[in-house]
């Protein structure tokens, strides 16, 4: 598992009463992915109508496809175990994670 890729996750609801499987985009370096039994996501989805809201086109795309109007959620960051992670889906480019990392920074600053 590396940084930038997708995955299907089976991800808990907020009050952790169900999971879904859904696509995530892993945003821990892969050193720490590497070392630790988890890693860090960001939701993917298709509902843009959150403030933190941050569009994948199929130019944003290294490799695999999205549902079109798909993007990651980047409020929503959680750490998952590894044993979650279904298949890989596809990978976003470095310009995209690079954009991304300036919208985080943003939000925690």
């Amino acid at each position: 598992m590396r940084k930038g890729e997708i995955y299907l996750v089976d991800v808990d609801f907020i009050d952790s009463s169900e999971s879904k499987v859904r696509p995530a985009l892993i945003l821990s370096n892969n050193s720490y992915n590497e070392g630790h039994r988890d890693v860090i996501i960001c939701s993917v989805t298709t509902n843009s109508s959150h403030d933190c809201f941050l569009g994948i086109e199929k130019a944003d795309l290294a490799s695999g496809q999205l549902y079109p109007g798909s993007g990651v959620r980047y409020d929503s960051i959680t750490r998952v175990e590894k044993a979650r992670f279904g298949r890989k889906i596809g990978k976003v480019s470095p310009e995209f994670h690079k954009v991304l990392f300036g919208k985080l920074l943003s939000l925690l600053s």
